[in-house]
């Protein structure tokens, strides 16, 4: 099995996805990540309310054979849900951004298990046929996949590229350092994450990843800031 999957082919395969999720339409609005997982995928979500309350909302696919620890009622009981079926937290529902972003990464889990065939991954640690330390590592470069192709089903090229565009031009904007930018810049960022349903961090991340950032060193933001300051006074 191939564990491997580089961020290019991760790219490949989710952005041919979303153009055949399109039939090769142009994409205007934000991507519909329900209908991607229900109608084309045509899997089944759930929301449930998961026993591990103090942990971050989160989502679960089921694979079928390992249970979950969920609450019924006031009882908690560990089920094991039919092979894919999607879980989210409850406590989604009155997030619409961070939902959307938790169902295209279970979702992704479920691409990765059928392109890159790990389903059994998951019980190996029960039956120890693999060490703690590689099964962790094998998880970690799962959930990196995850994270990666989320961004890319939710924000296609093609999408991000004209909303893009359309709010910045063809400019590139400019970023100083690690994610610095000057404050009109972050404000249409901002509205501009706000217009694709997703949260300000997977677009920024997206737009690096598009080389959609012109990149400058933190020196020069400094530089800028402290001039406007000088200006003001």
């Amino acid at each position: 099995m191939n564990f491997e999957f580089s961020k290019a082919r991760i790219n490949a395969i989710c952005e041919e996805i979303i153009y055949t999720f399109m039939n090769g339409e142009r994409m205007t609005e934000p991507v519909d990540a329900a209908a991607l997982a229900c109608k084309f995928f045509k899997l089944t979500v759930y929301y449930v309310r998961f026993a591990n309350e103090e942990a971050e909302p989160f989502g679960y696919t089921s694979n079928g054979h390992v249970g979950i620890d969920v609450v019924v009622g006031n009882k908690k009981i560990n089920y094991v849900f039919p092979k894919n079926t999607i879980l989210l937290d409850i406590r989604l529902k009155n997030d619409h951004i961070k939902r959307r972003e938790v169902l295209a990464h279970e979702l992704m889990h479920y691409i990765d298990s059928i392109v890159n065939a790990y389903p059994i991954e998951i019980l190996m640690m029960n039956d120890g046929s693999m060490e703690y330390s590689k099964y962790m590592e094998m998880m970690k470069k799962r959930e990196w996949r995850a994270d990666v192709g989320s961004a890319v089903l939710l924000l296609p090229k093609e999408l991000v590229t004209d909303v893009y565009r359309d709010m910045f031009g063809y400019d590139n904007i400019k970023v100083y350092g690690e994610g610095i930018f000057i404050a009109e810049d972050k404000i249409r960022l901002a509205e501009m994450a706000k217009y694709l349903k997703v949260s300000y961090d997977m677009l920024v991340g997206r737009l690096y990843d598009l080389d959609l950032l012109e990149k400058h060193n933190v020196s020069e933001f400094l530089r800028l800031a402290f001039q406007s300051e000088v200006r003001a006074i």
